[in-house]
């Protein structure tokens, strides 16, 4: 995956990841939640 920067307004918008509860997520689920939240707002 990447991150495209856009120029347009419209393009930049909060994005959130959102789980009833994060320990019971299967270790994928948790380790993809754990980088995005690591990488959030590292825009290449």
């Amino acid at each position: 995956m990447a991150s495209i920067a856009r120029a347009e307004p419209w393009a930049s918008r909060p994005l959130l990841t959102i789980t009833r509860n994060f320990e019971t997520l299967p270790l994928p689920a948790r380790m993809l939640v754990d980088h995005l939240d690591k990488h959030r707002g590292n825009v290449s």
